[in-house]
């Protein structure tokens, strides 16, 4: 009984809390300016020879 006077009471003040703030939850997504995306550049070119080659053989990918 005391656990639903509990959920009563908080969603009353909730209700009261809402009037009281006026809080507007909405989910809509703002659109922003699309701009062109730059990427850094590779630092593949300044690896050790040995790490390079690496590189090279798994096409820059790290296998485990």
């Amino acid at each position: 009984m005391t656990i639903i006077l509990g959920v009563l009471v908080g969603f009353g003040a909730g209700l009261l809390v809402k009037g009281q703030f006026n809080i507007n939850i909405n989910h809509k997504e703002v659109k922003a300016d699309h701009q062109e995306i730059i990427y850094n550049e590779s630092m593949a070119d300044e690896l050790d020879p040995a790490i390079r080659s690496y590189y090279d053989n798994n096409n820059g990918l790290n296998k485990f």
